[in-house]
Protein backbone atom coordinates (compact mmCIF):
# COMPACT_ATOMS: atom_id res chain seq x y z
CA UNK A 1 0.00 0.00 0.00
CA UNK A 2 1.24 3.49 -0.81
CA UNK A 3 1.59 6.11 1.89
CA UNK A 4 -1.38 8.31 0.83
CA UNK A 5 -4.04 5.55 1.07
CA UNK A 6 -2.46 4.36 4.34
CA UNK A 7 -2.82 7.85 5.83
CA UNK A 8 -6.41 8.20 4.55
CA UNK A 9 -7.38 4.82 6.04
CA UNK A 10 -5.53 5.07 9.38
CA UNK A 11 -6.12 8.73 10.31
CA UNK A 12 -9.84 8.47 11.15
CA UNK A 13 -9.15 5.33 13.19
CA UNK A 14 -6.02 6.39 15.10
CA UNK A 15 -6.40 10.18 15.47
CA UNK A 16 -9.28 10.09 18.00
CA UNK A 17 -7.42 7.51 20.09
CA UNK A 18 -4.18 9.50 20.10
CA UNK A 19 -5.97 12.78 20.89
CA UNK A 20 -7.71 11.05 23.82
CA UNK A 21 -4.24 9.90 25.02
CA UNK A 22 -3.07 13.53 25.00
CA UNK A 23 -1.24 13.72 21.67
CA UNK A 24 -1.80 16.85 19.57
CA UNK A 25 -3.07 16.32 16.01
CA UNK A 26 0.13 17.84 14.60
CA UNK A 27 2.31 15.47 16.61
CA UNK A 28 0.07 12.58 15.53
CA UNK A 29 0.53 13.58 11.89
CA UNK A 30 4.30 13.67 12.26
CA UNK A 31 4.41 10.28 14.01
CA UNK A 32 2.05 8.74 11.42
CA UNK A 33 4.01 10.05 8.43
CA UNK A 34 7.38 9.09 9.95
CA UNK A 35 6.22 5.57 10.85
CA UNK A 36 4.39 5.03 7.55
CA UNK A 37 7.49 6.13 5.66
CA UNK A 38 9.75 3.91 7.78
CA UNK A 39 7.38 0.99 7.30
CA UNK A 40 7.19 1.47 3.55
CA UNK A 41 10.96 1.74 3.16
CA UNK A 42 11.68 -1.31 5.28
CA UNK A 43 10.49 -4.58 3.72
CA UNK A 44 8.00 -6.18 3.90
CA UNK A 45 6.20 -2.92 3.16
CA UNK A 46 5.02 -1.86 6.60
CA UNK A 47 3.15 -5.01 7.58
CA UNK A 48 5.44 -5.57 10.56
CA UNK A 49 5.00 -2.30 12.45
CA UNK A 50 3.88 -2.67 16.08
CA UNK A 51 2.64 0.17 18.31
CA UNK A 52 2.10 -0.09 22.08
CA UNK A 53 1.25 2.26 24.93
CA UNK A 54 3.48 1.85 27.99
CA UNK A 55 2.55 3.41 31.35
CA UNK A 56 5.02 3.83 34.21
CA UNK A 57 3.24 4.66 37.48
CA UNK A 58 6.07 4.10 39.95
CA UNK A 59 8.19 7.22 39.43
CA UNK A 60 10.19 9.15 39.98
CA UNK A 61 12.99 6.59 39.84
CA UNK A 62 16.32 7.18 41.58
CA UNK A 63 18.25 5.53 38.72
CA UNK A 64 17.62 4.31 35.17
CA UNK A 65 16.23 0.83 34.55
CA UNK A 66 18.91 -1.69 33.51
CA UNK A 67 19.91 -1.16 29.86
CA UNK A 68 18.39 -3.51 27.29
CA UNK A 69 18.56 -3.91 23.53
CA UNK A 70 16.51 -5.63 20.85
CA UNK A 71 16.83 -6.28 17.11
CA UNK A 72 13.95 -3.88 16.42
CA UNK A 73 13.99 -0.26 15.35
CA UNK A 74 12.08 1.78 17.92
CA UNK A 75 10.36 5.17 17.71
CA UNK A 76 8.83 6.47 20.93
CA UNK A 77 6.61 9.43 21.72
CA UNK A 78 6.50 10.81 25.27
CA UNK A 79 2.76 11.35 25.76
CA UNK A 80 2.96 12.29 29.46
CA UNK A 81 5.60 12.90 32.11
CA UNK A 82 9.36 13.34 31.99
CA UNK A 83 12.16 10.83 31.47
CA UNK A 84 15.87 10.58 30.96
CA UNK A 85 16.78 8.44 27.95
CA UNK A 86 20.15 6.73 28.33
CA UNK A 87 21.91 5.44 25.20
CA UNK A 88 25.56 4.63 25.78
CA UNK A 89 27.16 7.52 27.66
CA UNK A 90 24.55 9.99 26.36
CA UNK A 91 21.68 11.06 28.62
CA UNK A 92 18.79 13.08 27.19
CA UNK A 93 16.01 14.68 29.23
CA UNK A 94 12.65 14.36 27.46
CA UNK A 95 9.15 15.51 28.35
CA UNK A 96 5.60 15.29 27.00
CA UNK A 97 5.57 15.98 23.27
CA UNK A 98 9.10 14.74 22.61
CA UNK A 99 9.95 11.94 20.20
CA UNK A 100 13.03 9.72 20.19
CA UNK A 101 14.42 6.87 18.09
CA UNK A 102 16.48 3.85 19.09
CA UNK A 103 18.33 1.96 16.33
CA UNK A 104 18.27 -1.84 16.34
CA UNK A 105 20.65 -3.58 18.79
CA UNK A 106 21.59 -0.37 20.64
CA UNK A 107 21.53 -0.71 24.46
CA UNK A 108 19.23 1.88 26.05
CA UNK A 109 17.39 2.59 29.28
CA UNK A 110 14.82 4.99 30.70
CA UNK A 111 14.68 6.76 34.06
CA UNK A 112 11.31 8.21 35.03
CA UNK A 113 11.42 11.70 36.50
CA UNK A 114 7.72 12.09 37.22
CA UNK A 115 5.12 10.00 39.06
CA UNK A 116 3.40 9.00 35.80
CA UNK A 117 5.00 8.52 32.39
CA UNK A 118 3.23 7.36 29.24
CA UNK A 119 5.22 6.33 26.18
CA UNK A 120 3.78 5.37 22.82
CA UNK A 121 6.30 3.00 21.26
CA UNK A 122 6.46 1.79 17.66
CA UNK A 123 8.65 -1.17 16.75
CA UNK A 124 9.72 -2.59 13.42
CA UNK A 125 9.55 -5.57 13.09
CA UNK A 126 6.90 -6.74 15.55
CA UNK A 127 8.29 -7.65 18.99
CA UNK A 128 7.13 -11.23 19.33
CA UNK A 129 8.52 -11.25 22.90
CA UNK A 130 5.93 -8.60 23.83
CA UNK A 131 2.94 -10.59 22.54
CA UNK A 132 2.80 -13.19 25.32
CA UNK A 133 -0.50 -13.03 27.14
CA UNK A 134 -2.29 -11.20 24.30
Amino acid sequence: MDMAPMIVILTPILLPVCVKLGMSPIQFGLVLIFNAGMGLLTPPVGTVLMAVVVDFNDGPASAPDPPHSHPHEQVSYVAAGEIILVMGAEKTRLSAGDLFTVPADVPHAVQTLSAHVRLIDAFNPIREDSLTGC
